[in-house]
């Protein structure tokens, strides 16, 4: 428990981040064995959905039991890690590569509140995966990722440049296991002037909230608010789609 890891220095400064946390739970779950590993694993997936930093919390005096899945046993490991974090971390792997913590979000927000009060509409439908060329969607999940693994491979500043030139609209997928368009995909899109749509991909009321996620990610690669179709009044939306079927001939 709490070995030395090889990997990403840990930043002294600010302490482990829920992120940092997160990947030491799931290690621990892939190297353990017996009943702790489903605590490890249910652990290292709620840390992304924690609202506040695990060593924000402690410092303030509170235990890290109020936090989601964290029982007395994991709490005790979470503390052991705080007060004395391993000199470096594993990078994560590709499929969480570049994710944002609710914990991130909320601050990422909280430093420009009037990025969230643009929003008009936050949909939770699963849109199909589709070619870029099928016209009678206007809204495109590209599924870089997956909750299972990578997902599509691809010419991804193409396919910006291409969803920009059909004036169609790609898709963050809030979804915190999934983050899809994360942070360094937006950016390509941002460079290609990419529209944008935010989906929580939500399957219950509760997870609407998702949202954040996506607004931060969008805030943080610097998306312009005039390309996020959830942004727009329903005039503009309107304008927007009827222009898109003229366009498309539907």
């Amino acid at each position: 428990m709490g070995r030395m890891i090889k990997g990403t220095p840990v930043e002294s400064d600010r302490g482990l981040s829920n992120a940092q946390l997160a990947e030491l739970l799931a290690q621990e779950a892939a190297d353990g064995s017996g009943i702790r590993v489903r605590a490890f694993r249910r652990a290292a997936r709620s840390a992304f959905l924690w609202p506040e930093r695990a060593i924000d919390l402690l410092a303030s005096g509170r235990d890290l039991s109020e936090l989601h899945a964290v029982g007395p046993f994991i709490a005790k490991q979470l503390c052991s890690w705080i007060e004395k974090p391993p000199r470096a971390i594993d990078k994560p792997p590709a499929l969480r590569r570049d994710f944002l913590t609710m914990a991130d979000a909320k601050a990422i927000l909280a430093a420009q509140p009037e990025w969230g009060k643009m929003l008009r509409g936050k949909h939770s439908a699963i849109w199909p995966h589709c070619a870029i060329r099928t016209f009678k969607f206007s809204v495109i999940r590209a599924a870089a990722y997956t909750i299972i693994g990578l997902g599509l491979k691809a010419d991804w500043s193409r396919v910006f440049a291409e969803a920009t030139k059909l004036n169609k609209t790609l898709e963050i997928d809030c979804n915190p296991d999934r983050q899809d368009l994360n942070v360094a995909l937006l950016k390509l899109a941002r460079r290609e002037g990419t529209k944008i749509s935010l989906g929580t991909d939500a399957h219950h009321p509760w997870q609407l909230y998702f949202i954040e996620l996506g607004l931060a990610a969008a805030l943080k690669a610097k998306i312009p608010a005039e390309r996020i179709i959830n942004f727009m009044s329903l005039g503009e939306l309107r304008t927007w789609v009827t222009k898109l079927r003229l366009q498309s001939g539907w």
